[in-house]
């Protein structure tokens, strides 16, 4: 557990120093900016939940049309139950 906090630690040290280095030159690329957003999503998103996220992320999605069809969000409100603890969970649920 500690190792890991450690390394994410260190990961941040070194994206701060990128994004300081990236931004004193004055000039980025798409390159650079898709570089630099993509490193400070790893550190928000670990791999191993990406897939919780995105599934979570879907579910809510899904039940939408329902919302703005009928007009009735009790739908939204079933699946949230089971959204919301899986987008925060810190396990995988989705195998």
């Amino acid at each position: 557990m500690l190792a890991k906090i450690q390394e994410r630690y260190y990961f941040f040290l070194a994206l701060t120093e990128a994004i300081g280095i990236v931004l004193s030159r004055g000039v980025q690329t798409f390159r650079e900016r898709l570089d630099i957003f993509l490193a400070a999503a790893s550190l928000a998103f670990d791999v191993e939940l990406l897939k919780n996220k995105l599934y979570a992320i879907l579910l809510i999605l899904c039940t939408l049309p329902v919302v703005f069809l009928d007009g009735d969000a009790t739908v939204t409100v079933f699946i949230g139950f089971i959204a919301i603890p899986m987008f925060f969970a810190k396990e995988p649920w989705i195998l």
